[in-house]
């Protein structure tokens, strides 16, 4: 598995997923943000749209796919390899699998699994870090916990911190 230190960009992408959520929080919906690049530029930026939709698929990173699907179906998979997904929260199980599928190589994001309530999970003690290697079309570079302290701010906003009763607000990702 591989995990690769955060570069200036990395910082630079991760604080707009953390305002995206903060926004998102602000306006009474789950603040959990997603953006996808491609090449350094921005392809999307959205937050977990479950609040409005009450579509429990809808992650961040899912709504970012999405929302992107025709042009990503579109591009080739030399394209793909500058693909990086940037997210407030460790992606769970659903979430890699979708951005392995869509071919994306890199993620990087900011709160752990471990620091959200364990009831968000899906598989206790399975997280993106550990499902990574047995990824059928490869692992995904991981670069976890940019700007962690700002994503666990995040959680306790949301009342999503491990140990804290669930908030009610909906799934993370």
């Amino acid at each position: 598995m591989s995990r690769q230190q955060a570069t200036e960009k990395d910082l630079a992408c991760i604080d707009i997923v953390i305002a995206e959520a903060n926004a998102a929080i602000d306006a009474g919906k789950a603040g959990v943000g997603a953006m996808l690049t491609w090449r350094g530029d921005v392809l999307a930026v959205c937050h977990n749209t479950y609040a409005e939709t009450h579509d429990i698929t809808a992650h961040g990173e899912m709504t970012v796919l999405r929302k992107l699907a025709e042009k990503l179906d579109a591009m080739s998979v030399e394209e793909k390899q500058d693909l990086c997904m940037y997210v407030t929260l460790e992606p769970c199980l659903m979430c890699m699998a979708a951005m392995s599928y869509a071919g994306i190589p890199r993620v990087v994001y900011a709160a752990l699994s471990e620091d959200a309530n364990i009831e968000q999970a899906l598989l206790e003690g399975e997280t993106a870090r550990t499902i990574n290697d047995g990824l059928v079309r490869g692992p995904i570079e991981l670069v976890p916990g940019v700007r962690r302290e700002q994503g666990i701010r995040l959680l306790e906003r949301m009342h999503m911190r491990s140990g804290e009763p669930d908030s009610g607000v909906g799934h993370t990702g």
